[in-house]
């Protein structure tokens, strides 16, 4: 086949894995677009940026602990570049659609299949991308945070691992700052391209690696410069089967809090790999225990503990050292997860949330379909296998592909869930907060300004499936 036909033959698969996604994410654009903004969180946000002097404030590391200059940025360019709030409402509502669109795009763009057997295996990786808390917690409105960061880590992974080109090495860097400017999780992109350098991947050349890893230090040495400003436990923490508001947290553990620190970030690394704990509490342990355990509980647990079993195996082949000799692109997304799994629990040391986890389920679902596919390929080779293994390997494949569909499915049914809470909220909220700030005319008068959009009968309400929707127990 010549380098043309297979192009050709792979542009096909792709759009044949696209067109079989586009139901779900076409429902999960419209969810999302008629998603009201909700009032506790974006009235506020919008009270700072009409607050702010000038653009510059925003990138006052004093301001407060956490450190976010350009998604407050993007808010006030869109509010003051437009002069209407409603443009800018409805602008940053494009970026929240397009964001995870982009992203599930770019996926399969990179995914490349060019057979039956690996467009089936990027479909179920699409499943897994979707279906992850890591993604779906992260489509919060109006916390696009790491939703932006995400598809921008995702286009760097693929410059890294293509042909080095002049203008590479710039615009690495410079979508690494970006996705660090909208949150820290954005550091994760650092390490996964020192894996990239490490493993000899054409893109990652030593100039682009140095130049990444210098802009990385230097972030970190001038945030780190401003730690006094830092509280011991900035929020809530959940510490097995109770949360602890951050008083209570510094009360027990503010003498050695590293203890604390490393219990939250495990927590977030098993979120991503088995979907237990959330936010640090063991909900789905607990209802183990008190014989409580609902459908939706067993299927999370069954999809998690299978797919990630299926990519330590698959890793233990590919990564070298623990498998065959030599650095192969499946190799070097094992060991890229690895890195990026390490570096967001590590950044989620204060406490955990599985929205802290959005920068490495990329990396998780990459690995995902490499591991399905390599067990699919390995399988259908082998000579005279046996009627038991093949029934045993189909059945492991079908049980992965099943139940991630069903979680895909039911992050949809989250969106459409928040979407309901939020318009409830203005139904509810809107008179008691009038009462409560009184004294700030410009929190009022966002807030009354933005009711119409909170209270429109055709935002969007969730499918009668609780089963699909996992609790929202943990703290927010």
């Amino acid at each position: 086949m010549s380098n043309l036909e297979e192009r050709r033959h792979r542009t096909l698969w792709i759009l044949v894995v696209l067109a079989a996604s586009s139901p779900l994410l076409f429902a999960l654009g419209v969810s999302t677009w008629k998603t009201p903004y909700p009032v506790s969180e974006t009235v506020a946000i919008l009270e700072d940026v009409q607050h702010a002097t000038s653009a510059v404030s925003y990138f006052d590391p004093t301001a407060r602990s956490w450190y976010r200059p350009l998604y407050f940025l993007t808010w006030h360019g869109l509010w003051r570049g437009t002069g209407s709030l409603d443009t800018a409402l409805l602008l940053f509502k494009s970026i929240e659609v397009a964001a995870p669109l982009a992203l599930v795009v770019l996926f399969i763009w990179q995914l490349g299949p060019r057979s039956l057997l690996e467009g089936a295996a990027a479909w179920c990786a699409v499943a897994v991308l979707i279906g992850t808390p890591g993604f779906r917690y992260n489509l919060e409105v109006p916390l696009l945070m790491t939703l932006v960061g995400m598809p921008l880590a995702l286009i760097v992974w693929m410059l890294v691992t293509r042909a080095p080109r002049v203008w590479h090495g710039p615009v690495i860097v410079l979508l690494t700052l970006i996705a660090i400017g909208y949150k820290e999780q954005g550091l994760v992109i650092a390490p996964v391209v020192v894996i990239a350098w490490w493993t000899r991947a054409p893109g990652a050349t030593n100039r682009v690696t140095a130049a990444v890893v210098a802009a990385t230090i230097a972030y970190l040495v001038f945030r780190f410069s401003f730690r006094a400003n830092w509280p011991v436990f900035e929020q809530s923490v959940g510490f097995g089967f109770e949360t602890l508001e951050p008083n209570e947290a510094l009360a027990r553990f503010g003498a050695f809090p590293y203890g604390m620190y490393l219990y939250n970030a495990i927590s977030t690394v098993s979120s991503v790999l088995f979907s237990e704990p959330t936010s640090g509490l063991f909900l789905i342990t607990r209802d183990v225990t008190a014989g409580h355990i609902q459908p939706w509980e067993l299927l999370y647990i069954v999809a998690s503990v299978t797919l990630t079993a299926t990519i330590a195996w698959w890793s233990r082949r590919v990564i070298p050292g623990v498998g065959r000799d030599g650095w192969t692109p499946d190799g070097r997304v094992a060991l890229a997860f690895l890195a990026s799994l390490v570096a967001s629990g590590a950044l989620s040391y204060l406490y955990s949330r599985d929205r802290l986890g959005g920068m490495t389920v990329i990396f998780y679902a990459l690995a995902s379909y490499a591991a399905i596919r390599h067990l699919a390929e390995q399988t259908s080779r082998l000579e005279g296998v046996t009627n038991r293994r093949l029934v045993c390997t189909a059945s492991l494949l079908a049980v992965i592909a099943l139940t991630w569909h069903v979680r895909a499915v039911g992050t949809l049914e989250w969106t459409r869930r928040m979407s309901e809470s939020n318009y409830v909220d203005w139904l509810t909220q809107v008179p008691q907060r009038q009462l409560e700030f009184t004294d700030r005319g410009i929190y009022l008068g966002i807030m009354s300004r933005m009711v119409p959009q909170g209270t429109a009968p055709d935002s969007a309400r969730p499918s009668n499936y609780p089963g699909l929707v996992q609790r929202s127990l943990g703290p927010p």
